[in-house]
């Protein structure tokens, strides 16, 4: 029986949960189960041990209530099978008994009950104690998920942090706190800002690191010193988003990429080398190439300068290749100035694509702009910005298979507020496998890669790195057969009039 004189203890709602109850007793269950379910709590019901164990791995309960006298099993070997099971064992128990001697607690607290209540039960008491083992549950779960979420952060390789919205560290592992330098204890609440600017060279903005509304990736390096050699990482910065649309926080995933950075470097600069040294060659090639278009050196029969004309057009692309060779591995050098002032893209956008149409007479294309007025960008220079678009343009009409190449030049802006810029043609498309391929450096699609189209498959490499070094970010969507659009976005873009307002 139940004595109901007792109030009710104020309950939390943040500790309701779902009690599973077990007595053979129709009305000692139902009366418990109403007194539960009157103050809030999720109330199943089994009549002994079997039916309990059933239900209970059906739909694992937040906390058993279990009557000790039982038919053929009773609560106490109950007890004992849940704690065994790998399931259960970690649920809290509560015992409801008629026998108040310190030898039965004892049985129970052996059995692996938490707590005990004796008939009659009071209901004040039943629902404090409830509420009581289900919080200090809660907190235990609590300390136990963060125990096993730093204990397996602490064996990944990778640095990761996690930051409040202020842009302190909130908690990182030991990684992180060894690449960057920093006491795995003191490093948190530190503003990790400070910190960064003041010890690394950082590949964006701090503005963008400040305040963070989208994942992306960057990298940031510590110049070699007399007591450290140097250092490069690459960070993956991703955002934690709220239900009313701002972000909490973020997460940064770091790696060491020395190794990587110097092997590149020195691909870069042999690269760099073999450019330099074949520039002469070519020039002496050109030159004296020009001297016998121009009937310097005699005149030239007819079938004589057309094999000129052709030597000349083999240097000239030649040329064009040591340069984009020489301006791949010189971007890793310029001093980037994200600070750079705003310059307006329509005309810089034009002037770019009509350059890249040059290189093709021979091909009938039709250029469509779909760009506003006022059209602005910010945090590039208008030299690499016209090398982005040219590169894009040139690709597009350079892979083009229909008669007539229809290019497409736009702005938009995306439901999230994001700004892009984007460039579609209607050639042939690429397909899904190779959207991260495309970018990558030296690699063209196999079909291409047969000498017959020019480049080395350098351009959407260089294109992804000057945007990258910028702060943005490039992707490509297609449909085969039916064409390509590659978008990209920068720090900032935007139109005078829009922002301004």
């Amino acid at each position: 029986m139940m004595n109901t004189s007792q109030p009710s203890p104020t309950v939390s709602p943040g500790v309701r949960g779902r009690i599973l109850v077990a007595d053979d007793n129709r009305d000692s269950r139902d009366i418990l189960a109403a007194c539960l379910q009157e103050a809030g709590y999720r109330v199943e019901t089994a009549l002994d041990a079997d039916e309990t164990m059933v239900k209970a791995l059906a739909h694992r309960p937040d906390l058993f209530l279990l009557d000790v006298l039982m038919p053929r099993k009773n609560g106490l070997d109950l007890c004992r099978e849940l704690r065994a099971n790998p399931v259960l064992k970690d649920v809290p128990i509560i015992l409801i008994t008629g026998l108040n001697s310190k030898i039965d607690k004892f049985k129970g607290i052996e059995a692996g009950c938490d707590e005990f209540l004796t008939k009659p039960v009071e209901r004040g008491e039943l629902i404090a104690r409830v509420q009581t083992l289900l919080r200090l549950h809660a907190y235990r779960s609590q300390l136990h998920e963060r125990k096993t979420f730093e204990t397996v952060l602490n064996h990944i390789s990778d640095g990761i942090m996690v930051l409040d919205a202020n842009g302190r560290i909130a908690t990182l592992n030991a990684a992180a706190a060894q690449l960057l330098n920093l006491d795995l204890e003191r490093a948190r609440g530190l503003v990790l800002l400070d910190w960064l600017f003041r010890v690394f060279q950082v590949s964006v903005p701090r503005q963008m690191l400040a305040k963070p509304e989208k994942s992306f990736s960057f990298e940031f390096s510590r110049p070699e010193q007399a007591n450290s050699s140097t250092l490069f990482l690459s960070a993956n910065l991703d955002v934690i988003p709220l239900a009313n649309g701002g972000t909490a926080g973020s997460v940064w995933t770091l790696r060491d990429i020395t190794k990587t950075k110097k092997e590149t470097k020195l691909h870069r600069t042999f690269l760099s080398l073999i450019s330099h040294k074949l520039r002469t060659p070519i020039s002496v090639i050109s030159e004296h190439v020009s001297l016998l278009q121009d009937g310097l050196l005699g005149e030239l029969a007819s079938d004589q300068r057309s094999s000129v004309d052709r030597v000349a057009d083999q240097a000239t692309r030649l040329k064009e290749l040591v340069d984009k060779m020489l301006q791949f591995v010189q971007i890793d050098e310029e001093v980037w100035d994200h600070a750079a002032e705003a310059f307006v893209l329509t005309d810089r956008i034009k002037e770019a694509v009509a350059r890249a149409l040059g290189r093709h007479p021979d091909k009938k294309t039709a250029v469509q702009y779909e760009l506003p007025d006022g059209l602005y960008g910010l945090g590039i220079s208008t030299e690499n910005f016209q090398r982005i678009v040219e590169s894009l343009a040139d690709n597009a009409v350079k892979f083009g298979d229909k008669p007539t190449m229809e290019l497409k030049v736009g702005y938009r802006e995306s439901k999230d507020g994001e700004r892009e810029l984007y460039l579609s043609d209607n050639g042939p498309g690429i397909a899904s496998e190779e959207f991260e391929k495309i970018f990558e450096e030296f690699y063209q699609i196999d079909k291409y890669f047969t000498g017959n189209v020019a480049g080395v498959g350098l351009g959407l490499a260089l294109v992804r790195r000057l945007i990258e070094r910028a702060g943005g970010r490039i992707w490509v969507t297609s449909d085969l057969g039916k064409g390509a659009t590659f978008h990209f976005t920068l720090p900032v873009i935007g139109t005078v009039l829009r922002d301004a307002a």
